[in-house]
């Protein structure tokens, strides 16, 4: 025998109905509740695993751009070292040309 909602049952006795068609509306009922369960276990199911595919993807994430960022970081010092040296090499040229033009000029 199938389960059957009992307060529908009781319900629809008192209303009226026959015994019989009281009966298979409370397990057509039951039979609904039973797949709404269902389906609604299969959802949170589902969920959890969502859930665990995103903090995975998360932690990735989390492990590249941390990696990207400790590059970029390098890289930036080289390129602040390359600048650096740069100043020096350009302020060195310029103090060899004044000394150039002014020798050139002075005498």
């Amino acid at each position: 025998m199938t389960t059957m909602v009992t307060e529908v049952y009781d319900a629809l006795r008192d209303a009226g109905a026959s015994e019989e068609k009281a009966r298979r509306a409370a397990e057509v009922l039951a039979n609904y509740d039973d797949r709404f369960n269902r389906v609604e276990a299969r959802i949170d199911r589902v969920q959890t695993s969502l859930e665990m595919q995103i903090a995975a993807v998360k932690t990735d994430l989390e492990l590249r751009i941390a990696a990207v960022r400790t590059d970029l970081e390098r890289q930036i010092a080289a390129v602040k070292a390359d600048v650096a040296v740069l100043k020096w090499m350009t302020g060195t040229a310029i103090a060899l040309i004044v000394a150039v033009l002014i020798k050139l000029f002075v005498h």
